[in-house]
């Protein structure tokens, strides 16, 4: 998550969606800007990914970033879904949770998701995690701007003068159709709130 106080806005981190880029971007150096990067450990939240649910958690209620601009970026859920597998398996965090699950393959996480959606909100599927979460709060919806995540370059120079580099990694790997039809039943609120976006 990035706070910039002096053009007042906020960019939430959706894991898998180029938060990494923007976070790594030459911001303005005369900006006041505040950049949570933490990952999940045992006894720490997720400082970086903290979505809208959460928030207000560890920012003062009172605080004046409440009326900042907000923006998100949203990604395809099955493109982000590959990705965040990947991810997965490269954190030690994800790598354990996976172990505790007794999933191997990504067929075998699905499968998993579709009969228990609740481990998608653990904080060590972090990557996985659904995308309305950041930006449906009941309370804020009104004050996100999203940002689709195929115009991201081009948004982030219009909206925050940022020039980014960006390398969009392909995340296919061969899942068959029924796979991804299970997906979408996973993740049936993204596509149903922000099919728009993709």
């Amino acid at each position: 998550m990035i706070i910039n106080e002096t053009d007042q806005y906020i960019i939430f981190h959706v894991p898998k969606t180029g938060g990494t880029s923007i976070r790594n971007g030459n911001f303005n150096i005369n900006h006041k800007i505040k950049k949570y990067w933490k990952l999940p450990t045992k006894n720490a939240p997720d400082l970086g990914h903290l979505n809208l649910y959460n928030f207000t958690t560890y920012v003062n209620l009172s605080h004046p970033t409440l009326s900042y601009k907000m923006y998100v970026v949203i990604r395809d859920p099955i493109e982000r879904f590959m990705s965040g597998w990947n991810e997965i398996n490269i954190q030690q965090i994800g790598k354990k949770y996976l172990q505790t699950l007794n999933v191997k393959t990504v067929e075998q996480l699905i499968d998993v998701l579709l009969k228990d959606k609740s481990h998608l909100l653990k904080k060590e599927m972090v990557w996985v995690c659904p995308q309305h979460l950041y930006c449906k709060h009941i309370e804020y919806a009104n004050s996100i701007n999203i940002i689709p995540f195929k115009e991201l370059s081009t948004k982030c120079k219009s909206l925050f003068d940022l020039d980014i580099s960006h390398k969009h990694k392909s995340t296919k790997k061969c899942i068959t159709q029924k796979y991804v039809d299970k997906l979408k039943i996973v993740y049936q609120q993204d596509y149903e709130l922000l099919h728009q976006y993709f």
